[in-house]
């Protein structure tokens, strides 16, 4: 429960445009593991998110599952190559704590995604909807930038060129999937 609240406070932090919101995930848990270690615990805890996000958006059956497992492998496949960006950009010992905040904060981002689709299958005006939705994936494009920013120390161009990649890797990932479906 430690790496859990340390990560929701980091992510709440950073979310709030606080760069200080990084130190939560400089710790250690009661066991002495590294509190970063446990990130992917916001993985875990995002399965159902993105269930109940396709079930707003209207997915079904078969293809919520697909979606859901997109979201999965393109979770896994951006840590991957985001290591291996930030080990090249000479950021490598930055890396776990930079993922650690990219992986709480995936699922603030993921918690207030559902929230805007929910808003929107709940009969509201499409336009408070539509609004809400935009608001928030460009907050959470933000957010992806400054974590990069604050997390690896990379200038803006570095930091936009972070956050293209996750994008990239997600459609890829998806277009795999579609090819394998």
């Amino acid at each position: 429960m430690t790496a859990l609240a340390a990560g929701l406070q980091a992510a709440f932090w950073l979310a709030c445009g606080r760069p200080d919101g990084m130190r939560p995930l400089d710790g250690r848990n009661a066991g002495g593991e590294p509190v970063a270690a446990f990130s992917f615990l916001a993985l875990v805890v995002c399965i159902p998110l993105e269930f109940a996000q396709g079930w707003f958006g209207g997915t079904r059956g078969r293809g919520l599952a697909q979606d859901v497992m997109i979201a999965v492998v393109s979770w896994l496949a951006f840590a991957l190559v985001s290591h291996n960006v930030a080990v090249r950009a000479g950021r490598g010992a930055l890396w776990p704590r930079y993922i650690a905040a990219w992986n709480w904060c995936s699922l603030l981002q993921s918690g207030l995604i559902l929230v805007a689709l929910a808003t929107t299958a709940s009969g509201l005006p499409a336009l408070i909807g539509e609004t809400l939705m935009l608001v928030t994936v460009g907050w959470a494009l933000w957010l992806e930038y400054f974590v990069a920013r604050v997390g690896l120390g990379f200038n803006v161009v570095q930091a936009v060129a972070m956050v293209v990649l996750d994008y990239a890797v997600s459609q890829v990932v998806s277009l795999l999937m579609e090819q394998l479906h």
